[in-house]
């Protein structure tokens, strides 16, 4: 075969293979636009409010030290994600100083104890003494009297630094406050063998516990919807592969919330049943159901044109298909609610129109 032919016969084959391929296209355009009809029926409608938001427990506590001092690496008892009691140690810090004033306190209290003590024998030795005999004189035992008030003061002042620095020297086992889990440790182990001797300041953040069985949803909705929720408003929640959470509604606060974008509000909701596998700071999608309607007409959004507020469907009577207004109630992204216009099993229609 000359070039020539060769030609040709490659354009004849192109040319097929286009109109082959305008004709699919043309048949799935046709396929696509062809009328979809669907019969009116009565079902169940639920009109809901969305938003956003994370996991968060409403049983929590964020410790920090409350005495200054070194971290071992191995005095760290505790890792993150392992559950603990209420009182159970964390980790232990160290300061040798604030030991030591401790002994000291309470070897000044044990010698301001003994001091007390004789001053009182004294005292009441003579009070007997001038009692039965007169001696010693009156003087002398309002002086004793005084003296041992002095030392009843030093031993009170004793006692009260012995009881200071123990309530410190208690603070160097950090304990948990509540039963729950560890959220966060802000103690690394690793960084903590690497500078043995550094000193850690009072208020350093060192834990995060929670009870995940408080785990609470915290998010925000927009300032349009606020009006249409009310507390106790049951909710569906979505938090990754998990759907269908059960919740209500517990927190809706009055006032936007500042450190939302836009004018949203801050608002909370609980679960009914505290499910298993969730952690605190996981991201949410919840829906609130405002308005829940059963056995009504309903039919599909994309069934209904909307124009100057008023909203039309094309009804089917035949093989005519005429344009109609109807009344609607609640919707949602699927459905309308319909409260005049339509009656059950009357035909609409779809287009492309």
């Amino acid at each position: 075969m000359n070039l020539p032919l060769k030609i040709a016969a490659f354009v004849a084959l192109v040319a097929i293979i286009v109109l082959v391929g305008q004709s699919l296209v043309k048949k799935d355009q046709q396929e696509d636009i062809e009328p979809r009809d669907r019969i009116v029926k009565r079902m169940d409608i639920e009109q809901s409010v969305y938003g956003a938001g994370v996991l968060r427990c409403s049983s929590r506590a964020e410790i920090a030290s409350r005495v200054p001092g070194k971290i071992r690496a191995e005095d760290v008892l505790v890792d993150e994600g392992e559950a603990v009691q209420a009182s159970q140690a964390l980790c232990k810090i160290t300061n040798e100083k604030m030991e030591k004033n401790l002994h000291e306190a309470k070897e000044n209290h044990e010698i301001a104890q003994y001091r007390h003590d004789v001053s009182k024998e004294e005292y009441e030795f003579a009070k007997k003494m001038r009692e039965e005999h007169e001696e010693p004189s009156e003087k002398e035992v309002q002086r004793l009297k005084m003296e041992l008030k002095s030392k009843a003061v030093d031993l009170k002042k004793a006692e009260e630094a012995v009881t200071a620095l123990k309530e410190k020297v208690a603070f160097l086992t950090v304990k948990s406050p509540l039963a729950g889990t560890v959220l966060r440790s802000h103690l690394k182990r690793s960084e903590l063998r690497l500078d043995p001797e550094k000193v850690y300041g009072e208020g350093t953040p060192l834990f995060i516990v929670g009870d995940l069985t408080s785990l609470a949803i915290y998010g925000t909705i927009l300032e349009s919807d606020w009006s249409k929720v009310e507390e106790g408003d049951a909710a569906m929640v979505q938090c990754g592969k998990k759907q269908g959470l059960p919740a209500k509604v517990t927190v809706l606060p009055l006032i936007p919330s500042a450190a939302s974008e836009g004018t949203r509000y801050d608002i909370q909701l609980d679960f009914e049943n505290p499910p298993s596998g969730l952690n605190e700071g996981l991201t949410v999608n919840f829906r609130i159901i405002v308005e829940k309607k059963t056995n009504v007409l309903a039919v599909p959004v994309e069934y209904v044109q909307v124009e100057g507020g008023r909203h039309w469907v094309k009804r089917v009577v035949g093989k005519k298909a005429t344009r109609v207004p109807i009344e609607v109630g609640i919707s949602n992204y699927s459905f309308y609610e319909v409260t005049r216009g339509l009656k059950e099993k009357d035909t609409i229609r779809w287009d492309a129109e």
